[in-house]
């Protein structure tokens, strides 16, 4: 009767957890929502479709504030907002940014998956099968 209810407690609480649940995937998301919100960034690295566009985002700075507001800057002036927030995807830590329909900044407005980070660099990639695209922040 014992090994039953082992038995039985061990399939309830394979069934129960996700792997979205998962307390260290949880701590770590926060971790990154902390260290975004932390300072000033820039696109360190931009590769869309396989191409490095890197240098359509040399001037502008990224604030990401703790309301999920994104502000971006160019020479001190407010150029644009958006929003963003983290989240996580079958146990996948995720970014979502979203800004404008203006070209350069659109191109950036997608599912960012996490890769890695530091507090001061940020290493995104995009869940798409057609082509390897890249970002990376790095901290000012």
């Amino acid at each position: 009767m014992k090994k039953q209810f082992l038995f039985f407690c061990s399939i309830l609480l394979l069934f129960s957890c996700s792997e979205d649940s998962d307390p260290g995937t949880t701590i770590i998301r926060e971790e990154l929502d902390s260290t975004l919100t932390s300072g000033v960034w820039v696109v360190d690295l931009f590769i869309e479709d396989n191409e490095d566009e890197t240098s359509d985002y040399e001037n502008l700075r990224f604030s990401f504030l703790a309301s999920g507001q994104v502000e971006v800057s160019e020479g001190g002036s407010l150029i644009e907002t958006g929003s963003w927030r983290t989240r996580i995807d079958d146990g996948f830590i995720v970014l979502d940014l979203n800004l404008s329909d203006d070209d350069a900044l659109d191109d950036l407005s997608d599912d960012w998956y996490l890769i890695g980070f530091n507090a001061d660099r940020v290493e995104l990639e995009e869940d798409d099968d057609d082509a390897d695209d890249f970002l990376i922040l790095r901290k000012i």
